[in-house]
């Protein structure tokens, strides 16, 4: 089943729709994987999870070595374990791992489970990273991960989910390659519209670039609750992303988290805020931003999260798609000639025939990094 990459302007609520189209596919016997690639790395905290369990949990980017080597570390193909980067293509020696397995290594060393929902994490910026680190050296080992991961086609049975990072330059790193869909969630404001442009003026760039299409829908959050309004908004988002344009969560009160949604909650109970002091307040509120449970919302957004859901876990898996979009970001990456062999590069995934002819033609700079204190980003 697909992954799906998560993207959009800051403050957009992607991880919240991430969190509610999880907590439905859980409520319809899936167990999904959610992998945090967010700097803020606050995808925990919005699921609810115990800190002893986000504490064991390890970062993935601490671990690319060791990854590497359980995936490659036998390949013949790769005689220079060093020069093997996140996009290095798959050989027929390449080892692959089932994220539809819970006994398999990779989701038993680097996942845990909580409430039918499967976490990883990539990992955040510490001060050690200050002057030495970057987003895309964090990202490069969960990148190298989905790209071993069983294609779909031999029995991975698990819709899996990555929180990116926000903004429209995270569309420049190889990993929206890994994904079979980019779901880009959008509020009705401008800077929200304009980065969800971006979005799908880039993924159309991609598209003329290896010759397939990319599977991009745009997901409303915020909308009006007044029926015009809302009408009015949808016709203007279908306008603007046509058929990538699927479904559209309102305002509900029931979205609000942290303060917002605590405090509203003392009042329902009774509690008079206005007049309690600020100690007395604290301590009858956890300060989680744990978010609504699915009975909390309003049917319209159960109604979408389904339409949502049913899109994204049905989604076509194209693995041409994702093998010429990795070699793409591998022939944009000019560093690697001082690195590789040419021999290395022209390798091709067993699974995948090449069909594309990389060229100056892409529009596009995707970056890529030897992982470590390497990088030079």
């Amino acid at each position: 089943m697909p992954v799906t990459v998560v993207g959009g302007a800051g403050a957009d609520g992607k991880t919240t729709v991430l969190e509610l189209v999880s907590k439905y596919l859980v409520s319809q016997g899936q167990e999904p994987l959610v992998i945090d690639a967010n700097p803020d790395q606050n995808l925990a905290s919005f699921y609810g999870l115990p800190e002893e369990l986000e504490a064991d949990m390890p970062e993935i980017c601490n671990h690319w070595e060791d990854i590497r080597d359980y995936l490659e570390g036998d390949n013949p193909d790769y005689p220079h374990k060093d020069h093997i980067v996140d996009v290095s293509p798959l050989t027929e020696h390449s080892a692959r791992w089932a994220a539809g397995d819970n006994n398999d290594q990779i989701l038993q060393q680097y996942s845990r489970e909580f409430e039918g929902v499967r976490f990883m994490r990539t990992g955040t910026y510490e001060a050690k990273d200050i002057g030495a680190g970057c987003l895309h050296d964090k990202i490069g080992a969960l990148t190298f991960l989905l790209n071993h991961m069983n294609d779909g086609l031999h029995g991975e049975d698990r819709v899996t989910f990555v929180d990116n990072a926000h903004g429209r330059d995270a569309f420049g790193t190889p990993l929206y390659a890994e994904g079979d869909v980019i779901l880009v969630v959008a509020r009705p404001e401008k800077k929200s519209i304009d980065i969800m442009k971006d979005y799908l003026e880039m993924a159309k760039q991609v598209e003329e670039d290896i010759g397939h299409p990319i599977n991009i829908v745009v997901v409303g959050n915020r909308f009006s609750t007044d029926p015009d309004i809302f009408e009015a908004q949808k016709k203007i988002f279908k306008e603007l992303c046509g058929d990538s344009f699927v479904a559209a969560l309102q305002n509900d009160e029931a979205l609000e988290r942290g303060l917002n949604a605590e405090l509203a909650g003392l009042v329902r109970s009774g509690f008079n805020v206005a007049a309690a002091g600020g100690k007395e307040i604290l301590s009858n509120i956890e300060m989680t931003n744990q978010g609504p449970r699915l009975e909390q919302l309003n049917a319209h957004n159960l109604a979408a999260l389904a339409t949502i859901a049913e899109t994204l876990s049905t989604a076509e898996r194209i693995p041409e798609r994702k093998k010429e979009w990795i070699d793409l970001c591998l022939g944009r990456a000019d560093y690697l000639d001082k690195l590789i062999d040419p021999s290395v590069r022209e390798q091709k995934s067993d699974f995948v025939a090449d069909k594309h002819e990389h060229g100056p033609s892409c529009g596009h700079h995707h970056h890529h990094h030897r992982h470590g204190p390497g990088c030079k980003h």
